[in-house]
This record gives structure tokens, C-alpha cells and sequence, in this order.
């Protein structure tokens, strides 16, 4: 972080790989290993902000960036909606996106960190299957099926085999009622998980082939889905007088630009213009 007299300064992790929502898409399902590499870091990353009392509140496939687009490697972003709790009782305002809630949510009951672990399981479900579980033709029958948790274990349709130990992790994940959810490290430690990777071995995997979910069926279960937030950086006007070459520059070098070399020179000549400091914080 750099600090001038004026602004603060955030030096960021560059990802680059694109959403794991794009990768389903072009994809299709993944084989089991696949999909426990890539839910045994989301699993992680939960274990590690639940610890610091943090709860996400919006964990979709939207939120989840690879490193690169070659690699498994993923990490979880986008913490606008997140919250800061110690009392699971303050927590009873609707937040998310709509088939990716916990039930107790859309019930406008009290919630605590076992929501993300609802979310993580139906991210799961679209990884080895290709399709969302609570697929609707508009938000509000999203919405209906998303809160009566009532999900499709039949994959014949899919022409998929699904092992056991991996259906039982998505049910416990999934489960309706949040007390017999599993926590981020309780599910970390399920069988499926353990027998099927270490939690190293997470950043050069190469892919495994299996028999895909036709591609149809995953763009048609999968549109509904696709709620962009356009808030935040699509609102910056780069013709406000406020908005400092700095922020124009981050600007810029978020969007997919294959010139991002050169952004990233005009970032750090805008850095080298301003007088700052390092700071630990």
C-alpha cells in the first residue's frame, strides 16, 4: 500500500484468467478431481475468512478468478457484500445472488457463516455436473426453487456418474438446515476431498477428460444465472476532474486489454509522479 499526502494506494494481485462462471461455460463439466482441486481452495479461502469472523455473502462462480488461464489456481474476490460479525444475530438482511443463497437467507431468518457453505456447494454442483440445481425460467422461480432447497440427485438425464462420496459432500453442503451443514474445515475434511487431492496440490493440474454435459444444456441452465454487477468501476467516469490518472490507469488495466503492458507502465509512471510512502498496514 502507498499513502501521499492526499490518496491512498492499492497495489493488487493482477488475475488474469477470467471467471470460473466463463470456464463453466466453455468447459462443461469437470471430473471429480478437477472440480475438487478447485473446491478445496474455495473451501480454504472460506476456512480462512471465517476464522477472522468475515463472512462473504455472495459466493457464486462469478466471484471466483483464476490466477491465469492455464492454471487451477483460484481465488476468491469481490467483498462488497461481505460483513464483519461476531453476533451471528446481527446478521438477517437479504444478500447474494439469487440460486446461490442459503435457504435461511431467502427466509429471512438469522444467518451465520454456514451461508457461504451453501453457496460453495452449489458451486460443487455446477462443477461436476455443468448445471445450476435450482434452475428457473425467471429470478422468481430462481428464487422459489433456491429457498426450498429441493435439488435434482437424478443424473441420468446428464449421462453423468457421480461417486457417492461426492454426492453426500454436496447434500451435506447443501443442506436446507444450516446446523447440519458442515463447517469450511469440516468439509475440507470430508473423505471425497481427501481421497482425491492434497490440499497442496492445488496450482499445476493437468486436466482430466470426462464425459461432458452436453453444452446446450449448460448455456440454457446456465444464462439465468449470469447476474453481472455493473456497479463500482463501470461507474467511474474518466472525465471527472476528481478522478486522479491513477485511478483512470486501474481503470484501464481492469478491463480485458491485451495492451496491458503498457497500462501497466502508465500505472507505475503515475505511481513514480506521486510522492508516497510504504506503509505496513
Amino acid at each position: 500500500m502507498f499513502e501521499s499526502d492526499c490518496n491512498v494506494y492499492l497495489v493488487q494481485e493482477l488475475l488474469s484468467g477470467g471467471e470460473l462462471f466463463d470456464r463453466i461455460i466453455q468447459k462443461g463439466n469437470y471430473t471429480e478431481r478437477d472440480a475438487c482441486v478447485l473446491i478445496s481452495q474455495v473451501l480454504q479461502g472460506l476456512e480462512t475468512i471465517h476464522k477472522l469472523q468475515i463472512i462473504h455473502r455472495d459466493i457464486k462462480p462469478e466471484n471466483l478468478i483464476f490466477k491465469d488461464r492455464k492454471g487451477y489456481e483460484v481465488k476468491l474476490v469481490d467483498f462488497g457484500l461481505s460483513e464483519f460479525v461476531k453476533d451471528p444475530d446481527q446478521l438477517y438482511k437479504r444478500s447474494g445472488t439469487p440460486g446461490y443463497v442459503a435457504p435461511e437467507i431467502l427466509k429471512d431468518l438469522h444467518y451465520d457463516s454456514k451461508a457461504d457453505i451453501f453457496g460453495a456447494g452449489v458451486i460443487l454442483y455446477l462443477l461436476l455436473t455443468g448445471c445450476t440445481p435450482f434452475f428457473g425460467e425467471d429470478t422468481s422461480e430462481i428464487v422459489e426453487k433456491n429457498q426450498s432447497a429441493v435439488v435434482c440427485w437424478d443424473f441420468t438425464e446428464l449421462k453423468l456418474h457421480i461417486s457417492a462420496s461426492a454426492v453426500e459432500l454436496m447434500k451435506l453442503m447443501m443442506h436446507p438446515d444450516p446446523k447440519l451443514r458442515p463447517t469450511a474445515t469440516e468439509a475440507i475434511a470430508h473423505p471425497w476431498i481427501a481421497s482425491k487431492i492434497s490440499r497442496d496440490d492445488i496450482i499445476n493440474l493437468s486436466p482430466e477428460k470426462q464425459q461432458q454435459t452436453p453444452k446446450n444444456i449448460i448455456q440454457k441452465n446456465l444464462a439465468q444465472l449470469k447476474m453481472k454487477d455493473q456497479q463500482h468501476l463501470a461507474q467511474l467516469d474518466l472525465k471527472d476532474p476528481t478522478c486522479s490518472p491513477l485511478m483512470k490507469a486501474s481503470y484501464r488495466m481492469l478491463q480485458n486489454n491485451p495492451d496491458y503492458k503498457q497500462q501497466e507502465s502508465e500505472l507505475v509512471n503515475q505511481l513514480s509522479k506521486s510522492p508516497t510512502r510504504y506503509s505496513n498496514n
